[in-house]
C-alpha cells in the first residue's frame, strides 16, 4: 500500500485531516468504492525488466492493463475467484462509481472547511 499511497490515497483525499464526527466514515465508504473503480477501471504498467547501463537504468514495462485483468489472465488464480470477480465487474458501472467518489470527495472537503471554520472561530 505504501509505495501507492501518493497515486491513489493522496490524489483521492488530499493531506488534509480528517478525524472527527462523520469524516472517518465517509472516508471509509471513499475507499471501498475507490478500490473498486482503481482495480477494475484503472490500467497500471508494471516494471518487466530493469536493465544497468553504466550509471543509468533502461526500464522495460509490460503492456498496461486494470489489475482485474491481471488476475483473470493468471494460471494459478482458482476458477471460482474469477467467475466471482466477473460477476462483480458486470455489475459496476464505471461512470456511477466516478460519480459517487467525486460526490465523497466533496463531502470531506466540506466537513473539513465546516470544521476549520468552528476552529477559527472558537479561537477569536
Amino acid at each position: 500500500m505504501e509505495q501507492k499511497n501518493y497515486c491513489v490515497v493522496r490524489r483521492a483525499v488530499g493531506y488534509l485531516r480528517y478525524d472527527t464526527g462523520e469524516e472517518p466514515g465517509i472516508l471509509n465508504e471513499l475507499y471501498r468504492h475507490l478500490r473498486l473503480y482503481i482495480n477494475f477501471f484503472i490500467p497500471v504498467r508494471k516494471c518487466a525488466s530493469k536493465i544497468r547501463q553504466g550509471s543509468k537504468t533502461k526500464k522495460n514495462y509490460d503492456e498496461a492493463k486494470t489489475p482485474y485483468r491481471r488476475v483473470l489472465e493468471h494460471e494459478n488464480i482458482d476458477d471460482k475467484i474469477k467467475v466471482r470477480l466477473k460477476k462483480q465487474y458486470d455489475e459496476l458501472n464505471p461512470a456511477a462509481l466516478k460519480r459517487k467518489i467525486s460526490d465523497l470527495q466533496d463531502r470531506l472537503l466540506k466537513l473539513n472547511a465546516l470544521k476549520q471554520k468552528v476552529l477559527r472561530d472558537n479561537i477569536s
